[in-house]
């Protein structure tokens, strides 16, 4: 770490970012630094909306179309405020009201969503990542409400084109509007499946999910590509960028022949604390 310290002085981004910032052991597990779970929290308006498809079919089924009335009397009513379990954390919703002669009708869908625990699939997550990461947005759409804990019903076409516009405009758009100063390359697993995640930190210390390949391994012959994937998207190491890894030759010969060829522009870190909580589980 001295060394990369050393070589970051001299750089102008070394200076704009000012002195060398060390952290403790508690302070680094609380910067949240999980590309697994900012996948997930970029995820979850998708899943909300598949949510909101479930209570406004229910709705339509009892009441019929807005302004329409059925043969047993059911009309709108309004909405409650109340909250769905996605991803295993509660997220707040609009829940549709019904009314009919006896009064207040529940909704079904609304009770189902509140009795799910919302546990994220790790099999469907990592089908979401397949898809975003070759371009098949459609599977990904298809995914994301199971990945979610929405369990596997069946969702409208018109969620499925509305999620796969999101998933395009999230995974190619464009990165120079952004100043990034740290690159985490993240690899993950989900079921059987690997996954490279990359996260950027800006200057201003915002995290911004930038990418994803499926590799067989954590292979420079995969990995390379991809990482000029990302100089294509806008991506500026121009004024030098620390990348961060969990290890391994790959990734490094990688940063090396994206970002090095003919200038030194990264300087590559092993995650000694990533390292550390992998010796702990074997423990």
């Amino acid at each position: 770490m001295e060394s990369i310290l050393q070589a970051a002085r001299g750089r102008r981004k070394g200076r704009r970012m000012g002195g060398p910032w060390v952290v403790s052991r508690e302070e680094a597990e609380g910067l949240e630094l999980n590309a697994r779970a900012e996948l997930i929290r970029a995820l979850i308006p998708l899943g909300l909306i598949g949510a909101c498809e479930m209570l406004q079919a229910e709705l339509e089924e009892l009441t019929g179309a807005r302004h329409a009335r059925k043969a047993r009397g059911l009309r709108r009513h309004g909405t409650n405020r109340g909250s769905v379990r996605l991803a295993g954390q509660w997220v707040p919703v609009r829940v549709p009201r019904v009314r009919g002669e006896a009064g207040e009708v529940p909704l079904r869908s609304y009770r189902a969503l509140r009795e799910r625990d919302g546990a994220v699939d790790e099999r469907l997550l990592g089908g979401v990542l397949y898809g975003l990461s070759c371009r098949n947005y459609e599977r990904a759409a298809l995914a994301v409400p199971g990945a979610l804990g929405l369990g596997k019903s069946s969702v409208s076409r018109a969620f499925v084109e509305a999620s796969q516009a999101s998933l395009r405009e999230f995974q190619e758009r464009g990165l120079s509007g952004e100043d990034f100063v740290v690159l985490f390359l993240d690899g993950k697993s989900f079921a059987e499946d690997g996954m490279v995640i990359a996260l950027g930190v800006t200057l201003g210390g915002q995290k911004r999910l930038l990418g994803f390949v499926q590799p067989d391994t954590e292979n420079s012959q995969v990995l390379a590509p991809f990482l000029r994937g990302l100089l294509e998207r806008g991506l500026d190491v121009s004024r030098g960028i620390l990348v961060v890894t969990d290890g391994g030759k790959g990734p490094r010969k990688a940063v090396d022949l994206a970002f090095n060829r003919g200038a030194r522009r990264a300087l590559v870190q092993r995650c000694h604390w990533g390292a550390w909580r992998r010796a702990s589980r074997r423990r």
